[in-house]
């Protein structure tokens, strides 16, 4: 299903590609053979994003490099730049991007986010939280539910259950689909014995993601724990499928495997 999905959106930048290259000026000549001279700064920002939805990298990088030799002081392109960038595994340069994207315009909360979590992958996580809420104080911030998670990602890493749970809760206050967020919520109620609410928070994580590989395997895993075997093999079961490959699924089909000689069909 992912892979059609990803072959979908290339055609259907290919078809935007085609268009945009058909709409130059009636009467003018393209001063380049390379049809990303006859795009303006806006469209190249829009295909190097399409691009970047696409999982196409590099070609995102050369829309949106030529977007910003045409609109240097753009703070979209800039933060687009540093969304690139991390997506190619170079942390430092997106870093550089996103500093430049909120020089130009201060008050922005993706950007603050965007290096929020640089700094949390890096284990700065002072300055991670920090970036954090400077995003939250953003009352325009249409995702806050992502800086929030974040928040909550650290306060795991570091053992604060506590903590960790409260800003996945708030994560679900301000997006209550947000299903990263019930399986991590899974994650601290399982480490602190709360098997049961663990279980129906990764059920709720299921509910709003169906595909989430490590949500079916906690699901099923806990499942199994409590004696629920026909939810335990259905939720093993896709992990099979969706990651055949995985190491994950070659021990969830040993759970299924044990299921049906427990309870042949």
């Amino acid at each position: 299903m992912i892979r059609w999905l990803r072959v979908w959106r290339l055609v259907w930048v290919a078809l935007c590609l085609g268009c945009l290259a058909c709409s130059t000026t009636p009467g003018k000549s393209p001063t380049s053979g390379d049809p990303l001279e006859r795009m303006n700064g806006e469209q190249l920002r829009e295909m190097g994003e399409k691009f970047l939805a696409a999982d196409d990298g590099p070609t995102a990088l050369r829309y949106l490099t030529t977007a910003d030799e045409k609109r240097p002081n753009d703070p979209l392109i800039q933060y687009d730049l540093g969304d690139a960038y991390d997506a190619r595994g170079m942390p430092e340069k997106a870093l550089e991007y996103f500093q430049r994207a909120l020089t130009l315009k201060p008050d922005y909360p993706e950007a603050h986010n965007a290096i929020g979590k640089i700094y949390a992958e890096q284990g700065r996580s002072d300055e991670a939280l920090q970036a954090f809420q400077l995003a939250l104080t953003n009352p325009f911030f249409q995702t806050p539910h992502y800086a929030l998670f974040n928040m909550g990602l650290i306060y795991e890493k570091q053992g604060n259950w506590q903590m960790a749970l409260t800003y996945y809760q708030r994560a679900l206050q301000a997006n209550r689909n947000y299903a990263a967020a019930y399986h991590r919520m899974g994650k601290v109620l399982e480490a602190t014995g709360r098997k049961n609410e663990a279980r129906e928070a990764y059920g709720n994580a299921l509910q709003f993601d169906p595909n989430m590989v490590e949500g079916h395997y906690d699901f099923a895993r806990l499942s199994y724990q409590m004696g629920d075997f026909s939810s335990a093999h259905f939720s093993f079961s896709r992990v099979v499928k969706l990651a055949p490959n995985s190491a994950m699924a070659l021990e969830a089909a040993k759970y299924v495997h044990a299921i049906e000689v427990r309870f042949p069909q």
